[in-house]
């Protein structure tokens, strides 16, 4: 992935996934962690702090579903 397509995934992901901070590590895997920290709820339906993939797209995809888990956990 060239240096410019890395920044527009980032750039793209932080805009969708604004709960989130989204880096790519040296190793080339994509990473997410929680701004907040995980309440008992969301950890009794499997939210993770940290998540991370190989790919921008399998990351959204975990992402979309962490944020599904929270949304359960909350109602």
């Amino acid at each position: 992935m060239s240096a410019a397509a890395e920044v527009t995934a980032l750039d793209l992901l932080a805009q969708k996934f604004t709960g989130w901070t989204i880096w790519r590590s040296d190793t080339g895997r994509w990473w997410a962690t929680r701004h907040a920290p995980i309440t008992k709820a969301q950890d009794n339906v499997g939210c993770a702090r940290t998540v991370d993939a190989d790919t921008p797209a399998d990351l959204s995809k975990l992402l979309v579903d962490q944020n599904e888990r929270a949304a359960r956990a909350a109602s």
